[in-house]
């Protein structure tokens, strides 16, 4: 059975961050912000259909989609990509994401303390 990811997650630490955008190569203003930022997330589940959205005091993102369907995210006036992800499993969450040139993986699960975590598996020559 999947994990149940429902809920309204804080965020209390936010490790590697800067060197996560730099191989993004998300410009330095919008990195120096970004660091600055501890968002929220809300994640509502349904079955395979998930909303994540992103809270901010600077701004909010909401990513919709089905797992196993392939989608565009539009970060424009995030950080500006075009990216085009897949989110192949519920528990964890595994989502591959195509932008430009780059391909990386993003997991999201529960720790045993039931926190949400989240890991960028970003390739070596990235950084």
């Amino acid at each position: 059975m999947p994990a149940d990811f429902n809920g309204y997650w804080k965020m209390v630490s936010n490790d590697n961050f800067e060197e996560y955008l730099k191989a993004l190569d998300v410009n330095v203003a919008v990195r120096k912000i970004a660091n600055l930022l501890k968002p929220d997330k809300e994640i509502l589940q349904n079955g395979d259909h998930m909303i994540i959205k992103t809270l901010s005091t600077f701004r909010n993102y909401i990513m919709e989609f089905d797992i196993g369907k392939e989608f565009e995210e539009d970060l424009s006036g995030v950080d500006d990509r075009k990216c085009m992800l897949l989110s192949r499993k519920i528990t964890p969450i595994v989502q591959k994401e195509s932008c430009e040139r780059r391909v990386m993986e993003v997991i999201r699960d529960k720790n045993k303390e039931q926190e949400l975590c989240a890991w960028a598996a970003i390739p070596k020559p990235w950084l």
